[in-house]
């Protein structure tokens, strides 16, 4: 059996769909999740022998993180914000392309998930699981707080209680997708949504201008040129026109 958290795309021969003359195994669980990197990707994330929200939330947050790779979960402006459930639809070999916000139909055989049907209160905006519970357990699950230790300690004791409500809720796939046979297919999963962060922001701006900064001070005081002012902010200059291209760039993409 693999263990939770690996990701699998093809459909192994000895399970059946439900519903199309095989029987359904409902100890299988798998969650589709989408992530945005250099490409479109589709994780098919193992979920059988989830017995808590803990575990759940873990395995989305290393998937995620695997997903992105260092460079863009480090450098990015942009960060894990939460997750929306969507209807996806295949449209090639490991392809796939988003239709809407959507939750199966309760008499939908392949996807597992309690309460059936859901609330209508449960599926606004984005499903029956908050964003502000996805960003919870990705952010504080290891660090909850660096400053005080009632709040880290309250914070541990909440996340390491034994809960899956939001497991069960989530649309759980009871057969492998095959991401690999190119045939066109309608499926649900998880959407990871990213926001802009203002503090990196910041921070490609500031290395934007360190140089010219820099140059400016050793121009002046350093390298004996005190009544050249002129010469010494022609670097600064150039820097912020770079970093008025940058936010320019930064703000239209996506």
């Amino acid at each position: 059996m693999q263990q939770p958290g690996s990701r699998s795309h093809v459909t192994p021969s000895s399970l059946q769909q439900p519903g199309l003359g095989g029987h359904s195994n409902h100890n299988n669980h798998y969650v589709y999740l989408c992530v945005e990197a250099d490409t479109r990707t589709f994780l098919g994330l193992n979920c059988t022998g989830v017995h808590t929200d803990v575990e759940f939330f873990k395995i989305i947050k290393s998937e995620y993180d695997s997903a992105r790779g260092w460079f863009r979960l480090w450098l990015s402006t942009w960060r894990y914000d939460h997750c929306e459930f969507m209807q996806f639809q295949k449209t090639g070999i490991d392809l796939g392309a988003r239709l809407h916000i959507a939750f199966p139909e309760p008499t939908d055989p392949l996807y597992d998930y309690l309460p059936k049907p859901l609330k209508s209160l449960q599926l606004q905006p984005h499903g029956p699981i908050s964003a502000d519970e996805f960003r919870l357990h990705y952010y504080y699950q290891i660090c909850p707080s660096l400053l005080s230790w009632e709040r880290w300690h309250r914070r541990r004791t909440g996340l390491s209680m034994v809960e899956k409500e939001a497991f069960d809720a989530a649309p759980k796939r009871v057969v492998m997708l095959d991401m690999q046979n190119g045939r066109r297919e309608k499926f649900y999963g998880s959407y990871a949504k990213e926001a802009r962060s203002a503090l990196r922001v910041a921070i490609h701006m500031s290395v934007c201008c360190l140089l010219g900064v820099v140059f400016f001070f050793l121009w002046l005081y350093q390298w004996g040129h005190g009544a050249d002012l002129q010469g010494a902010a022609v670097p600064v200059q150039l820097s912020l026109t770079l970093v008025a291209g940058y936010l320019g760039v930064l703000y239209w993409t996506r």
